[in-house]
């Protein structure tokens, strides 16, 4: 098995930089790839900044004093953000892809990550809602290719499901099962059968009667967050999380994903999500500058602790 020294990530969004994040935060070296080249140095100045002196950022954690000055300098140290390939390539002992849920963009990225690195390297996908078996078909080694998901926050969210592909190697799963034990994350297991990881089927199917309820008039979005939140437990309903946290171009693209792979009914984008991304509708608006609001605002309704 491979020296698990420095992980490569590829993509610098919210989740790119969090997984980098906690790998230095475990004593491991991260390199962290900004795909799209476009007003690099600037996006990369402040995403290294995020890191650090963002919402729940670094120093945030010192003047909380759940670590040291000293921690969170040496933690930003081991952090490093490019645009060379290469450099990424010739670095990682183990990548983590974390872009898009586009199933053309993560078969462009494998197929490159696959030439470039040394066969023994793991290329872990981030995906959530897309199958690993179709995103390693467009590599000539598919047996070193698995999803490694993390939850977001991924600081806050324990959780790392795995799942393998079709031909996905016990190497590649010990690596990543390796990973995950050094990181300190709950694993869970999974084969690839067409819709990404578990809690991606048990979250939408939640979200699918959620949206049910709403477009048969039977409850308000309000309501149905608070029978989550207070009936079962939940820190968030369905509602407010893709209000919040997920935004809902991304609901969109995960939806169209899973029914184009599988061709189910079941995944067939409910006909509100579609009118709301239409008009414009993808999230809390303090979030998403641009955006005329979530599914809150179209309702006219307050969210949960706005009161």
């Amino acid at each position: 098995m491979r020296k698990l020294e420095t992980v490569g990530v590829v993509g610098f969004g919210a989740m790119g930089r969090q997984i980098a994040r906690l790998c230095a935060q475990y004593g491991l070296n991260a390199v962290i790839l900004k795909v799209t080249p476009g007003d690099a140095e600037e996006k990369i100045r402040r995403a290294l900044d995020d890191i650090k002196n963002g919402k729940g950022g670094l120093t945030s954690a010192v003047e909380k004093g759940k670590m040291t000055q000293e921690e969170a300098d040496a933690i930003m140290g081991r952090i490093t953000a490019t645009t060379d390939w290469d450099e990424l390539c010739n670095k990682s002992d183990y990548v983590v892809e974390s872009v898009l849920e586009d199933m053309d963009l993560k078969r462009d990225i494998f197929k490159k990550l696959d030439s470039k690195t040394d066969k023994d390297v793991v290329l872990a996908s981030n995906t959530s809602s897309l199958p690993i078996t179709f995103v390693a078909g467009a590599t000539q080694n598919p047996e070193r290719v698995i999803t490694a998901h993390f939850s977001q926050p991924v600081l806050v969210m324990k959780i790392l499901e795995i799942s393998l592909g079709r031909v996905t190697s016990d190497d590649a799963f010990q690596q990543t099962k390796a990973l995950g034990e050094r990181l300190e994350r709950i694993i869970a297991v999974a084969r690839d059968m067409g819709t990404g990881v578990p809690t991606t089927r048990l979250s939408n199917a939640l979200f699918a009667e959620a949206m049910k309820l709403l477009e048969e008039g039977i409850a308000t979005p309000r309501s149905i967050d608070t029978c989550a939140r207070y009936g079962y437990g939940h820190p968030m309903g369905p509602l407010e999380m893709r209000d919040q946290i997920t935004g809902w171009e991304i609901v969109g693209k995960l939806w169209d994903g899973m029914f184009k792979t599988t061709n189910d009914p079941k995944w067939r984008p409910p006909m509100l999500l579609k009118q709301m991304l239409e008009l414009g509708y993808i999230g809390n608006p303090a979030r998403w500058k641009g955006s005329r609001g979530g599914i809150y605002e179209l309702y006219c309704e307050k969210r949960i602790g706005e009161d």
